[in-house]
């Protein structure tokens, strides 16, 4: 409450001016990122990955490996079957261009980056430490890097975008420890990790000589570590909106041309690595012939945006939906409940109102990708969107939805009353309680 005011609805406040504080002050990334930064160097220290490779070596017969935390799930098969693997190959051939292990001696170049010494691997900057570690450190090394920089183009995104710091550090964790990223992430960390530098680099209040070199270098990298379409389209989808809604400004024409210029010579540099490779992918029926109708998501996935326990018992989906745990994640948050419940709703429809234009173009942006996950339009109608399937729309759906919100947050009063943390918990609970009954009938 304030000094000399009357109390907010539902009483006293418990922590409110506290929060607002912490949320304001630059005060936590100084306390923050060195625990961060100590905690990476003890897991490369360990040489810890968050390799499910347990599975591959049950099956080839190798006893003794067990993870050093948790349980190994077949489910990842994208990577202990398929990247591990080839990491593994390329080692064992000197990070050479061929497989010196096979008869065949087949090319060692697939759709994410692998070590190499070949130019190239001047756009790898994850793995230069195969160049100089043992594998086993170097192979850590790339999965601390790949979270450090999730972890780091959020915050600094968001706070770009008009975040105050502490909002912004907090939102990147909770978009970093969401389901979709987590349970992508052993096959998929280069797509996810390097994905919001490109739209950092292009807001960047640099000379234009330091920012378009750097925003090419960004675009390649990012695409040189995984060239997967569907987290790429809708990224690039995600963060065009953001930046359309919040950061108008930048999208001036003198400022907007040189950057897809300098975005196009990124692309241009990864098509060089690629060149020999997307050709022959192009012809297969897959991934090279994948191309998606829209609609199909269920409505229990988008409800788990609000609540994202909504669809799973520990690991894995609810009994009645026959699928996986990849296949029903969602960047899921309780940030909008926390809107809902304990914020000032009056002083929230003020700031609204007076950023109306930018609260459109992001409604905008979710309600056309919404469209495309739950209204079946045939792909022929659809040129691009095609190419990202509706269920991998949800990455992008999740990162909008949360880089708004996190603005929301940001410039919102909040009223932590007993009355509010009450609805809040309550709500949450309800949620978790009705979908673990349902599931279990």
């Amino acid at each position: 409450m304030e000094p000399g005011g009357a109390p907010p609805p539902g009483g006293e406040q418990l922590a409110g001016p506290v929060l607002h504080r912490w949320l304001s002050e630059p005060i936590p990334a100084g306390r923050a990122i060195p625990v961060i930064l100590a905690l990476a160097l003890i897991y490369v220290l360990n040489a810890w990955t968050p390799s499910h490779y347990q599975q591959a070596a049950n099956i080839l017969g190798v006893s003794g490996v067990t993870p050093a935390l948790g349980k190994s799930r077949p489910v990842r098969s994208d990577e202990w079957s398929v990247a591990t693997p080839y990491f593994q190959i390329a080692v064992a051939s000197g990070l050479g261009p061929r497989d010196a292990i096979s008869p065949y001696h087949e090319p060692l170049k697939t759709y994410f980056a692998l070590p190499s010494r070949d130019w190239s691997m001047g756009f790898k900057p994850s793995l230069w430490g195969f160049l100089a570690l043992d594998a086993a450190h170097a192979y850590s090394l790339h999965f601390t890097l790949l979270a450090l920089a999730a972890l780091a183009g959020a915050a600094i995104l968001l706070r770009q975008l008009g975040c105050s710091p502490g909002v912004a550090m907090a939102v990147s964790a909770t978009l970093f420890l969401s389901q979709f990223v987590q349970v992508w992430w052993t096959s998929s960390a280069p797509a996810l990790g390097l994905c919001l530098w490109p739209a950092v680099v292009f807001l960047w209040r640099a000379r234009w000589w330091w920012r378009l070199p750097a925003l090419a270098a960004a675009v390649a990298v990012w695409l040189i570590g995984q060239l997967y379409p569907p987290v790429i389209l809708a990224t690039a989808l995600a963060c065009g909106v953001a930046i359309a809604a919040f950061r108008p400004d930048a999208l001036r024409p003198g400022r907007l041309l040189p950057g897809a210029l300098a975005a196009a010579a990124g692309a241009a540099i990864a098509w060089l690595h690629y060149a020999d490779l997307i050709p022959i992918l192009a012809a297969t029926v897959y991934p090279g012939g994948r191309i998606a109708d829209g609609g199909g998501v269920s409505t229990l996935q988008l409800a788990a945006h609000l609540f994202p326990s909504l669809v799973t018992q520990r690991f894995e989906p609810i009994p009645l939906w026959p699928t996986n745990a990849c296949e029903i994640a969602v960047v899921g948050s309780f940030l909008p409940l926390a809107i809902a419940c304990l914020c000032d709703h009056r002083a929230l429809l003020r700031w609204g109102t007076r950023r109306r234009r930018a609260l459109l173009i992001w409604a905008a942006g979710l309600a056309a990708m919404l469209i495309w996950m739950v209204v079946p339009i045939p792909a022929r109608f659809a040129p691009v969107l095609h190419l990202v399937p509706p269920a991998r729309m949800l990455w992008g759906f999740g990162l909008l939805l949360t880089i708004g919100l996190a603005v929301v947050a940001a410039n919102a009063t909040w009223l932590l009353t007993r009355a509010r943390v009450g609805a809040f918990i309550g709500a949450a609970l309800a949620a978790w309680v009705v979908s673990k009954l349902a599931g279990s009938l």
